[in-house]
């Protein structure tokens, strides 16, 4: 059931429906951002800094290497903004969303394939202990 407070994210329609965009080295991201038409949470991606968008509001930035911290921002300002996840990122942002911060609650619609990856994951988790520590 779709929660009337929530608002949608699936027009999205700064280069599609994608929260990662890449700068080419010709584009000003301050001139990018200032074009937005929409609120939704995005991450601009430069050659040097990762810079988070909610709408026009510059909310961080971080230096490039640090993209996991933007990422997991990103993430964040879904949850807390009670945003819709766009359609095709939906699936793994409810994933990360799920181990991440703990919230069981899944939408019904994606709940079973959620359940059938979930021992995969922890699975994989286990078995790669010391890959993920150094990722983190």
């Amino acid at each position: 059931m779709h929660d009337p407070r929530r608002h949608s994210s699936s027009d999205e329609s700064d280069n599609g429906n994608e929260q990662l965009l890449q700068m080419q080295e010709n584009q000003d991201p301050d001139q990018w951002r200032m074009q937005r038409k929409l609120d939704i949470p995005v991450i601009l991606l430069t050659s040097n800094e990762a810079i988070l968008l909610v709408g026009k509001v510059l909310v961080s930035s971080v230096d490039r290497p640090n993209l996991k911290e933007a990422f997991l921002a990103l993430i964040g300002l879904f949850y807390l903004l009670v945003l819709d996840y766009p359609p095709n990122h939906e699936f793994g942002f409810t994933m990360l969303q799920f181990l991440i911060f703990g919230d069981e609650s899944v939408p019904a619609e994606i709940s079973k394939t959620f359940n059938t990856m979930l021992p995969d994951y922890q699975n994989f988790k286990h078995s790669n202990e010391g890959l993920m520590h150094v990722l983190q």
